[in-house]
């Protein structure tokens, strides 16, 4: 078949397989940037941890001038709720929370599997719903392209049309659908159980030999 073809596709080919990166890469650009896309949100549980005296968040910055004193009183004075941190500072905040328990926690340990397969099925699903939008953006590329310029004037089967923007729309949606309540059941999965963690140490001195809210040191610019 390859022998058939012209050498230019034959050396695409070789390249197919770089399109799970070129997904996976949209993802998490689509992530991160774009607002109307299913993500991981911690504000509201790290300012429920705050509340609870759970967690409680410090920070010593280097001072060199009064400008840098102005940051540091306008960010002691939101750190209360910790809006000073938006939602990429408190996904790292909440993995390296999670994974620094997991030496002190047997049982967090024992839980850790079933996060990471969470967190894969979370990101397979999601490269699933940026592989189907990716999939019709190039058969309507592809078709547009086939009735200008290689069947000039083609008017396509309407009952063909019908289908096809049905069956995609089904697909798009179950998609969608999916990953949302997988990236909802990581949430809800990872609140549940740091927030079990954290308050068996605020409040068991046999097991921690300490008592109350962990402090965590800030290191922004």
């Amino acid at each position: 078949m390859l022998g058939s073809i012209k050498i230019d596709l034959t050396i695409s080919i070789a390249y197919v397989g770089g399109i799970g990166f070129l997904i996976s890469m949209l993802h998490h650009l689509c992530f991160w940037h774009l607002p109307l896309y299913p993500r991981t949100e911690y504000y509201k549980f790290v300012r429920d941890l705050i509340r609870a005296r759970l967690i409680k968040f410090t920070k010593y910055p280097n001072y060199n001038g009064f400008s840098q004193w102005k940051k540091v009183f306008r960010f002691i004075k939101t750190l209360g709720d910790s809006s000073a941190l938006n939602e990429k500072s408190l996904w790292r905040i909440i993995n390296i929370i999670w994974h620094r328990l997991r030496a002190e926690d047997p049982e967090l340990e024992r839980i850790n599997g079933r996060n990471d397969s969470l967190t894969d099925l979370m990101h397979g699903n999601g490269s699933s719903l940026i592989a189907i939008i990716l999939s019709g953006a190039t058969s309507w590329i592809y078709l547009s392209y086939y009735q200008r310029y290689i069947e000039r004037g083609y008017q396509f089967d309407n009952n063909f049309i019908c289908i096809t923007v049905t069956v995609f729309s089904i697909l798009l949606l179950s998609h969608y659908i999916s990953y949302r309540y997988t990236v909802l059941n990581l949430n809800r999965f990872v609140e549940s159980n740091l927030f079990h963690a954290l308050s068996i140490r605020a409040n068991s001195r046999e097991k921690w030999k300490i008592k109350g809210p962990l402090i965590y040191h800030l290191y922004r610019r």
